[in-house]
């Protein structure tokens, strides 16, 4: 009897056990259903972000237009993707939509219309030797470096030129272009000079 009693009770404590580990297996699963729930990408999108995808659909059309030669509709779109841009930051204060992801894509954004955007238009215009090519991937560099510091950064304002200064300065230039020919040819110190002013830290804005 003794024996009986001992084999149920140790088959008790297995069954226990056996249910205690599975509901622990279920809690996980649900658990990690509900952190990929968080990570939708239709749930962490807002109202704001509309705007910062439609500053990177402006940067990629701004290339693929100056690569086909439309340089006028390529540099309007550089100042167009400054709008945007603009607007995502006040609208995400508005409504209170400020967050890690939307600061993560508007840099994204802001890196191909305000750094490589401008450099395509740059290179169509002028198609520039080796000197003048390294010129436009530093300043390309250089604002992704701007913008990588901003990511990491925990105070309310920044250092050095933001890089959305870019969409209002060459758009300007071209202007320039448009009448005086011969001031692309200062294109690359002006890179040179923006490149240095973003990735500076004696510049600061505060909020």
């Amino acid at each position: 009897m003794s024996f009986i009693r001992l084999y149920k009770k140790s088959l008790k404590n297995i069954l226990q056990f056996i249910i205690l580990s599975r509901a622990h297996s279920i809690l996980s699963v649900v658990i990690k259903v509900g952190h990929r729930n968080d990570m939708n990408i239709l749930r962490l999108l807002k109202i704001a972000d509309i705007f910062t995808i439609g500053n990177l659909c402006c940067g990629i059309l701004s290339i693929l237009l100056a690569i086909d030669g439309f340089f006028d509709l390529s540099a309007l779109l550089l100042f167009l993707a400054v709008v945007l841009d603009v607007f995502d930051g006040k609208i995400a204060g508005l409504m209170h939509q400020k967050n890690l992801f939307g600061k993560q894509i508007d840099s994204m954004s802001d890196l191909v219309s305000f750094g490589v955007a401008p450099a395509l238009l740059f290179y169509s215009l002028s198609s520039p030797g080796t000197l003048g090519i390294i010129v436009a991937l530093l300043f390309v560099v250089c604002g992704m470096l701007r913008l990588a510091r901003y990511n990491i950064s925990e105070e309310a304002g920044f250092e050095g030129v933001p890089i959305t200064v870019n969409g209002v300065l060459f758009p300007v230039l071209f202007l320039l272009f448009s009448s005086f020919p011969e001031s692309l040819n200062y294109w690359p110190v002006i890179f040179l000079i923006q490149s240095f002013l973003m990735i500076s830290t004696f510049i600061e804005v505060t909020h």
